[in-house]
C-alpha cells in the first residue's frame, strides 16, 4: 500500500497480474503434457491389444471374432470359448470355458 492507504500502485497491480499469469501458464503447460501422456498410453495399449489378438488368431485354431465384438471367441469340438464380460470400450475383460453338450 503506499500514500495514504487507500488503494494499489499501478506497480502492485502488474506484479500481481504478472505473478497470475505465469502461474496459469506452468499449470497449463502441466496440462497439456498430461494429456499427451494420457493419449500416448491409450495409443499404445490399443496397439498391444490388437498385437495380442492377432498373435491368438495364429495360435488358436478356430478363432471366429474379436472377443470384444461378439459372443463366441473359440469353439473347438468339445469346447467354446465364451466372453463373460467386456467392458464399456468393448475390450475383452473375461471369458468362460464351457463344454458342448
Amino acid at each position: 500500500m503506499s500514500g495514504n492507504g487507500k488503494g494499489f500502485t499501478l506497480m502492485e497491480v502488474l506484479v500481481a497480474v504478472t505473478i497470475l499469469a505465469l502461474s496459469f501458464m506452468v499449470i497449463m503447460d502441466n496440462f497439456s503434457v498430461s494429456m499427451d501422456n494420457i493419449h500416448r498410453v491409450g495409443r499404445a495399449s490399443e496397439a498391444d491389444y490388437q498385437r495380442t489378438l492377432a498373435l491368438e488368431r495364429l495360435l488358436i485354431p478356430g478363432i471366429e471374432k474379436d472377443p470384444a465384438k461378439g459372443d463366441l471367441y473359440v469353439q473347438g469340438s468339445r469346447y467354446q470359448l465364451v466372453v463373460v464380460k467386456s467392458d464399456e470400450g468393448g475390450r475383452l475383460t473375461s471369458l468362460r470355458l464351457e463344454k458342448i453338450r
